[in-house]
């Protein structure tokens, strides 16, 4: 943002997606932490049912470390992972942006 000001300017033609794309994704871990804590805080069967349906998400996740044969458990799995993975990772680069921190890979 701070080398290409012109992004977000209304004279851009793909200004859209360049927010939607590029910006709000860093706001998705944190969205998702917050639907998770909300369902675990408000009552009501709308809220129960989330929260378990979040849970077998995130357990879908974890199931994929043990390394299941194929089939459609397996690939359900693995793209629960994968989306769990990502969005961590958006997580830390968007601390780590907040942090100031330039240097990712250290030795």
């Amino acid at each position: 943002m701070q080398l290409a000001p012109w992004l977000v300017s209304r004279g851009n033609p793909v200004r859209f997606e360049f927010i939607s794309h590029k910006l709000l994704r860093l706001a998705v871990p944190f969205a998702l932490a917050a639907v998770l804590a909300a369902s675990m805080v408000l009552p009501g069967p709308v809220y129960r049912s989330a929260l378990a349906l979040q849970a077998v998400f995130y357990g879908l996740g974890l199931l994929a470390g043990l390394r299941l044969s194929r089939g459609p458990l397996a690939r359900m799995s693995d793209a629960a992972l994968t989306f769990v993975v990502l969005n961590s990772a958006a997580a830390v680069a968007f601390v780590n942006f907040v942090a100031g921190r330039k240097a990712v890979w250290i030795r």
